[in-house]
């Protein structure tokens, strides 16, 4: 169970991760301002890829998910949503899009395949079983606001 729970935890780290650099660069943007290295389009969702280079997709890469469209394996999405549950948008003339979400997927095989193991991952919501083969999938996002 323990593994389990290191995952889940490396997945939301990597979301906090991506979506800090993403908010940083909408920022940066929103300022006038160029890093030279957001690689993205403020405003336009997007899936990372194993070559991405933007700043969200390599921070995220950078904590282990590549977005390698493996199973099992990662992706990692990006959007920007018009809205955040509790959080007041700034005026367009401030920042045209000041909201960014990160979501990170991560589905796996348990390490121990033994039956009796099996049946107690088979108690969590995450995890399912085809063929006899068992597979969790954690999904795990942030959403940030361009802060000033």
């Amino acid at each position: 169970m323990s593994n389990m729970w290191f995952h889940r935890q490396a997945a939301q780290t990597a979301a906090d991760a991506a979506c800090t650099a993403g908010a940083m660069d909408l920022l940066v943007d929103a300022q006038g301002g160029a890093t030279g290295n957001q690689g993205f389009t403020p405003g336009t969702n997007y899936s990372c890829s194993s070559t991405s280079t933007d700043s969200v997709c390599q921070y995220a890469a950078k904590n282990g998910y590549n977005s390698n469209g493996a199973s099992p394996g990662n992706s990692v999405n990006v959007s920007f949503p018009t809205s955040v549950i509790g959080v007041t948008k700034p005026p367009s003339t401030l920042a045209p899009n000041p909201f960014i979400r990160v979501d990170v997927a991560y589905q796996f095989r348990p390490p121990i395949p033994l039956m009796p193991f099996n049946i107690i991952i088979l108690a969590s919501p995450a995890c399912s079983s085809s063929g006899g083969v068992v597979t969790c999938l954690f999904y795990r996002h942030t959403e940030m606001r361009a802060m000033n």
